[in-house]
């Protein structure tokens, strides 16, 4: 389970985003998810002219998330806990809790996303993206850690060995991440860009460094 969920699941609180995740690299067909997500409306106001609103659903649908879009700032609201995020003007992002307290940044190259916590930030992971869709996350020395493949249903998530880990899928106007055991991790059908979900499978990350990187990788437009 992502350290997101792992995390908040103490306080009765579980964070996710998700692309959707299906079956093999292959044309079988994925069996339907045991837990269907409730679609009732989240009590959360309009997002205001010239934001953006998004609403991520964990849990089987119990938890809601709302990512609040407005500018080059940002403010993810719901579970356990709440983080501000700030783009910079070179696109970096900077994580903080609702005191204030730096708590991850994210720097965005060419190509590529490089993840950190604000008081260590030579302790960091890189996301990298490739000219063929894919994507592989290592360590700051170049080891891999996931690798991320493009599927015809969205992504696959696999670990060096090529294991299968997690699977991303875009069906019917949704976003769904489902572990190996087919157990949803988070759905939305707002507009989320399908590979800012990618990060909340990475489960060598904080909550934090999670969100920033999901939230980079959104406003990339990638």
């Amino acid at each position: 389970m992502p350290s997101f969920f792992r995390t908040f699941a103490y306080s009765g609180a579980t964070l996710a985003l998700a692309l959707m995740v299906g079956c093999s690299t292959g044309d079988s067909v994925d069996p339907q998810p045991t837990d269907e997500i409730s679609e009732a409306p989240a009590e959360t106001s309009p997002a205001p002219s010239g934001s953006e609103r998004i609403r991520l659903r964990a849990n089987s649908g119990e938890e809601v998330l709302v990512l609040r879009i407005k500018g080059s700032e940002a403010t993810l609201e719901g579970g356990a806990a709440s983080f501000e995020l700030t783009t910079d003007a070179d696109q970096s992002v900077q994580v903080e809790d609702a005191a204030g307290a730096a708590l991850a940044v994210v720097t965005v190259g060419d190509e590529q996303w490089v993840v950190g916590n604000a008081d260590q930030p030579e302790e960091s992971y890189v996301l990298r993206r490739f000219s063929d869709g894919n994507y592989q996350f290592e360590t700051a020395d170049g080891e891999a850690v996931y690798g991320i493949q493009e599927r015809a249903y969205g992504f696959e998530i696999t670990a060096p060995d090529e294991t299968s880990l997690y699977k991303l899928r875009l069906k019917d106007e949704r976003l769904v991440l489902r572990s190996a055991e087919n157990q949803t991790v988070m759905v939305t059908r707002d507009a989320l860009v399908p590979a800012a979900m990618l990060p909340f499978a990475f489960d060598v990350l904080s909550p934090e460094q999670q969100v920033g990187l999901a939230y980079a990788i959104h406003q990339s437009g990638s």
